[in-house]
């Protein structure tokens, strides 16, 4: 269980198991959808987009290979963003990020008992 989700209504709705579906299955989808239904916009609701970092970029890569021509955005754990996953982003399409970091106070975090802690916000910040 990669995360302990303590806010109650984050753990209701999504669980704490993570759940993959196949990255051709949601790239087929899209496809679908920019092209059946004109979509031009998505936002993943996704309570963690890049986790695991090895499926998002996957997701990204196969966005790219596909030449899909959507704009997008998702929330993301600033834990777990390196270079690599933002130049595939953006060069799938991403206009923008939301960052969850619950905090910025270190007694909070400590009440939420979130693994992620202020000392990881300054290096996601600059990548970004």
């Amino acid at each position: 269980m990669p995360f302990l989700v303590h806010l109650l209504h984050l753990s209701f709705i999504g669980g704490q198991r993570v759940r993959l579906r196949k990255v051709e299955e949601v790239v087929r989808e899209i496809e679908q959808l920019t092209q059946e239904e004109g979509l031009d916009y998505i936002y993943f609701v996704d309570d963690i987009f890049n986790h695991p970092l090895f499926y998002s970029e996957s997701l990204c890569r196969e966005m790219v290979r596909k030449r899909i021509r959507v704009r997008w955005s998702a929330f993301v754990n600033p834990g777990f963003l390196s270079e690599d996953l933002l130049k595939w982003m953006k060069e799938a399409g991403c206009v923008g990020v939301e960052l969850g970091t619950d905090s910025g106070s270190p007694r909070m975090l400590r009440n939420y008992k979130k693994i992620l802690y202020l000392k990881r916000y300054p290096s996601c910040f600059k990548t970004l």
